[in-house]
């Protein structure tokens, strides 16, 4: 792995922040900052992950079908926002950001981001132009869900259970 957990970690705060302050996704809400919340990190392969998604019976056949389908390296950093003070084997999860863990550098490549209503992905066509409108149009895609509910991920790499972090 390239990105290690203490670079993921700054990385996922960074994107958190900037999601919820850039001109295109600003209204779109990861955390409550009037709540008391739990970060979870964990490193998983992304086939591991994906099982996960196509398994939850809580999550719609339409966002599974973006998720799965999208091109994932073969490990992942999984950041996950839980409302409250502890943790628990399939609590419900607030938020979720995915990210490239064989990104080599100090900042990682954002696969998805996800919320209960909507799912972010990185635009990897994106490029700056001289245009700040066009950069702004190519920089995300974003689908507009009903209300999706994700729960703990709790089987890791080899069917293990994940260590709690916070």
């Amino acid at each position: 792995m390239h990105l290690d957990a203490y670079q993921f970690k700054q990385f996922f705060h960074i994107v958190i922040e900037n999601l919820q302050t850039d001109t295109e996704t600003k209204h779109i809400k990861f955390k409550d900052d009037n709540e008391e919340n739990i970060y979870r990190f964990f490193l998983t392969s992304s086939k591991s992950y994906k099982n996960y998604l196509s398994n939850s019976n809580s999550i719609s056949d339409e966002f599974k079908s973006i998720t799965i389908d999208k091109a994932m390296p073969k490990f992942i950093w999984v950041g996950e926002v839980i409302k409250g003070s502890t943790i628990s084997i399939k609590q419900e999860v607030q938020s979720i950001v995915v990210v490239d863990a064989t990104e080599s550098g100090h900042t990682g490549n954002l696969i998805f981001a996800t919320n209960s209503k909507y799912l972010i992905i990185k635009n990897n066509d994106f490029f700056n132009t001289d245009s700040e409108q066009d950069s702004l149009d190519r920089r995300y895609q974003i689908f507009d869900f009903g209300n999706e509910k994700f729960y703990t991920f709790a089987n890791n790499l080899k069917g293990g259970h994940t260590k709690w972090q916070s």
